[in-house]
């Protein structure tokens, strides 16, 4: 995927106070080696929004316009653009509603450092991440890439890149990977990109027919061929001369069965099920599993003969856990189609919520994304998905992984954001001074304000 350019979008630094300007210009400059613009007035940064700031660091208390106004218009007309709020110490819980309204975060007066770091670094990071979201989703749009598979993965893309090399071939494809990686859709854009585009592209999932049945809905029947067989019938091969002939769930063909389908694809010819003339026909044959054939092959419940024929190339499609980039965009993409037909008001996903997705081990792939983000569409009454409209495995860090995300780390893919881990551990500490915040800070040394901040969009009693 390519990468944005950050230099062509500025960070805005809103502050009616100068010297706060100079001082964060400096540092923002330094860490981030990015083009900085400073406004002491919140209209001239309304007045520039169309340049698409990477980042807003914004004041709450300015004359005229405040931070909060100004928040509610970028989260209006540029809700991809993330803004971090600056807070006076007696203003925190102003900047905590300013949370609820959308902001990314919010760094008191004076400004740490360090805070400036972190905070900064995530934020600029989320604006790329949704500068590519939309950008994919337009070249979608103009249909430059595979029009029903949305991925910026690189693995994926390796696989799009296998399927543009073999598509004008006439082998045969095995595609593999596990239920709800998409091989559906993989399989119509093989044919789709084809030179037999304009031809029948044929559907036959091997383990929904009945055992006794498939044979027919392959090959067709004569009249009388068996009961029920009132007229003369085509099969699927019939069907798709010309075109591509997709077997979904291949591995589930019955053994005895395999021979026939070996003899149609290797001498292009086969004879209807009661019949007695070869009916010869040029059909290209996609396959899909979810099976290891290899394995099969060697139990003896798959012909080697057939697996040959039919994985002359094949192509791996990984699982969605091997994509961490593609589930944010899934989701959004998943969303924006569903909104569409339920006709509601929702923007987007909260950072718990886009966390929890990104670190579920998803054993349903995209097809299991798809319904949890339609649930979460049913549940949320508000403008954005919580951890809350997700299902109950999403709810929490621990979920992630079943225990505490500080322990059962096994892989980089398992690491979560710091900011996360100290949400985890405030919140046990929370769960286990029965909710009295004033213990909670006291045991953990660190003060109130911070574990009301650490605890996000969860709102503990004054205790």
């Amino acid at each position: 995927m390519e990468s944005i350019d950050l230099r062509e979008h500025p960070v805005f630094l809103v502050d009616d106070e100068h010297q706060n300007l100079v001082l964060l210009r400096m540092w923002v400059e330094r860490l981030w080696k990015l083009p900085v613009e400073e406004y002491d007035n919140a209209q001239a940064c309304l007045d520039n929004l169309h340049r698409e700031p990477c980042l807003i660091i914004l004041d709450i208390m300015m004359p005229g316009i405040d931070g909060i106004e100004v928040l509610r218009r970028v989260r209006s007309d540029y809700p991809h653009i993330p803004v971090v709020m600056l807070s006076a110490q007696n203003n925190v819980q102003t900047a905590i509603e300013a949370i609820h309204l959308g902001a990314y975060d919010y760094l008191t007066k004076p400004v740490d450092r360090e805070r400036l770091e972190v905070v900064t670094r995530n934020a600029i990071r989320e604006f790329e991440l949704a500068f590519t979201l939309r950008e994919t989703r337009s070249r979608l749009e103009s249909g430059t890439v595979f029009s029903e598979i949305v991925s910026i993965d690189p693995k994926m893309h390796g696989v799009f890149e296998l399927v543009r090399k073999a598509a004008d071939s006439h082998v045969s494809i095995l595609l593999q990977g596990e239920s709800g990686t998409g091989k559906d859709l993989l399989a119509k854009a093989v044919h789709r990109i084809s030179n037999r585009r304009d031809k029948p592209f044929v559907v036959v999932n091997c383990a929904a027919i009945p055992s006794e049945l498939l044979e027919s809905e392959l090959f067709g029947h004569e009249k009388g061929a068996f009961t029920g067989a009132e007229a003369q019938k085509p099969g699927k091969f019939e069907i798709a001369a010309g075109g591509t002939l997709f077997l979904d769930e291949i591995g589930t063909m019955e053994y005895k069965l395999q021979a026939k389908v070996l003899r149609a694809i290797q001498e292009k010819e086969f004879t209807r099920v009661g019949g007695i003339h070869p009916i010869r026909v040029d059909v290209r044959i996609i396959s899909a599993t979810n099976s290891d054939l290899q394995k099969m092959v060697r139990e003896g419940t798959f012909r080697e003969d057939l697996y040959y024929r039919v994985a002359t190339f094949p192509i791996t499609i990984p699982p969605l856990r091997e994509r961490r980039d593609d589930i944010v965009l899934l989701a959004e993409h998943f969303l924006e189609q569903s909104l569409e037909k339920m006709q509601k008001d929702i923007r987007g996903f909260s950072r718990e919520a886009i966390i929890a997705l990104t670190h579920y081990s998803w054993p349903g792939n995209v097809r299991e994304l798809q319904s949890v983000v339609e649930r979460a569409i049913i549940l949320a009454d508000g403008p954005i998905i919580t951890t809350e409209h997700l299902p109950p495995q999403f709810r929490a860090p621990e979920s992630v992984t079943g225990e505490t995300p500080l322990f059962n780390l096994t892989s980089p893919n398992d690491l979560l954001p710091f900011e996360t881990y100290k949400k985890s551990i405030i919140r046990k500490a929370y769960e286990l001074c029965n909710g009295n915040v004033s213990e909670v800070a006291q045991r953990l040394n660190i003060s109130r304000t911070t574990v009301y901040r650490l605890m996000g969009d969860e709102e503990a009693p004054d205790t």
